[in-house]
């Protein structure tokens, strides 16, 4: 049922990025962190360009790149995810690794027009499972 031989494993996905081009979605700082989650993530949480992209792709493994890192393969700003048949998807990365990402969006939303003291006096509740999510007037974190 599945057009894909394979299934990519975070742990090599630096490798097998530069090389990807079909099953590469490239998605904004708020599509991008809703994509850290576990169990199955509705594309309707998701901005039409990131749906746009994941739709046409068949069931199987994709590859999600961070905006402005997709060829940067020393920050591995990558996610390897699942696209489930219908309007879902699932995030193929460990716990472990999930919050590892989410410290690198920590540290990268100053770039996203964010202030430390926001994303400091949130830190504890992202690594519970929170969200970090960027807009114009800055980083707010919520519960998931």
């Amino acid at each position: 049922e599945c057009e894909v031989n394979y299934r990519i494993a975070q742990e090599g996905v630096q490798f097998i990025a530069p090389h990807m081009e079909k099953r590469k979605v490239i998605a904004n700082f708020n599509d991008f962190s809703n994509c850290i989650e576990t169990g199955a993530i509705k594309l309707e949480n998701f901005c039409d360009d990131f749906k746009k992209q994941v739709l046409p792709l068949s069931f199987g493994s994709f590859l999600v790149a961070l905006k402005g890192y997709e060829n940067d393969v020393a920050k591995k700003m990558f996610l390897v995810m699942w696209k489930c048949r219908g309007e879902n998807m699932n995030c193929l990365v460990s716990k472990i690794e999930m919050g590892g990402m989410k410290s690198k969006l920590r540290a990268l939303a100053s770039n996203f027009e964010t202030t430390e003291s926001e994303v400091d006096k949130n830190a504890d509740k992202a690594e519970d499972g929170a969200k970090i999510d960027v807009s114009d007037e800055g980083a707010k974190l919520s519960e998931t």
